[in-house]
């Protein structure tokens, strides 16, 4: 579980993060935290410092080692603290940045109140404008809205195995994705991950009333959920690629570079150090069968010629079958496939 609390004070922010995860040793957090471009879970020191943990078939989802160094860029005060995985609450250590790179960290005992439930806790001190900055998205470059918390940590985590809360200032504690994201209801996960509330668009709320009746899971080589998504039939920006269950870098703010193709959120590997997006998580296989089901789950839709179309291009683009729902272009006008003998 994740807690993200956003507290307003006089001039700053205060975010603070926590979670119920193995926890940090001190030597953890004075050496793989803070070395920029050093992954530990990449490291010698996983096996270690966690024995068994590798045979788990652990599947890391940070591997660059820049999380740590993005935090830096944005925040005033950052304050770490976490207890080594076997000890208890009482032995957590904190590692203090007072003016993020201009002084040296501090190593003391745990500061601050008590963890409680909770394993790791990271606090940030932000300046008022760079809190604010993080509650707009856009739908073009030159039109701009304002998210709440909650929509931002649901669009930002559209297929993380893990509950996350969001407390704004005073507010109570929200659930803003859930574990579960796999078997919740299909339309509003997908209206919650592509903004339909704050985008107050009517054509998207039809299209994707549609689309809910098409949602399907995507497997990943395990057999782990690592998508959930519809064809695309229409030009509305409905789809995220996820990397590691959080929202691309190429889809994580601009709704204008959502994807048309497909509606919801598949799961890719990273292309790099910003989290682009990169070759497909599932197998071509997977997402193979995946785009014919939907050729034939859109041919029992109620949708138009032209819809179909759209559709039948991108169920091919996925390397799909569309021959229930194929359609040609003459002159311009969308018509049917039909042989000798008057079937499709």
């Amino acid at each position: 579980m994740v807690s993200l609390r956003a507290l307003k004070e006089q001039g700053f922010s205060e975010l603070i993060v926590e979670d119920d995860g193995i926890g940090m040793a001190e030597h953890i957090l004075a050496g793989p935290l803070i070395e920029f471009g050093k992954s530990f879970w990449l490291s010698d020191e996983v096996q270690s410092e966690f024995p068994g943990l590798i045979s788990a078939k652990l599947r890391q989802t940070g591997r660059f080692g820049i999380g740590f160094f993005s935090i830096l860029m944005v925040a005033e005060r950052i304050l770490v603290t976490s207890p080594r995985w076997d000890a208890g609450l009482d032995q957590a250590r904190s590692l203090l940045f007072r003016e993020g790179l201009r002084l040296r960290p501090l190593m003391s005992e745990a500061r601050g109140p008590s963890l409680n439930q909770f394993s790791t806790r990271v606090a940030l001190k932000i300046s008022s404008r760079n809190a604010d900055q993080l509650n707009i998205a856009f739908e073009h470059p030159h039109n701009q809205f304002t998210v709440t918390l909650k929509e931002l940590v649901a669009h930002l985590c559209p297929c993380l195995d893990c509950d996350v809360f969001v407390q704004e200032s005073e507010g109570p504690l929200e659930l803003a994705h859930s574990q579960t994201w796999n078997e919740s209801d299909p339309g509003q996960w997908v209206r919650d991950i592509v903004w339909a509330q704050a985008r107050q668009n009517q054509s998207l709320d039809e299209y994707l009333a549609k689309a809910a009746k098409l949602m399907r899971v995507v497997e990943g080589p395990d057999g782990e959920p690592c998508g959930r998504a519809a064809i695309g039939f229409g030009k509305l920006e409905s789809g995220i690629d996820s990397v590691g269950g959080f929202a691309s870098s190429q889809h994580s703010r601009l709704v204008g570079s959502f994807s048309q193709v497909y509606i919801g959120a598949l799961g890719f590997e990273p292309d790099g150090l910003r989290r682009g997006t990169g070759p497909q998580f599932a197998s071509k296989a997977k997402i193979e069968a995946w785009a014919s089901e939907q050729a034939t789950l859109v041919a029992q839709l109620e949708v138009n010629d032209l819809e179909k179309y759209l559709a039948a291009m991108n169920v091919a683009a996925f390397g799909g079958d569309p021959t229930p729902i194929a359609r040609i272009l003459v002159n311009r006008e969308v018509q049917t496939l039909q042989s000798r003998s008057g079937k499709i």
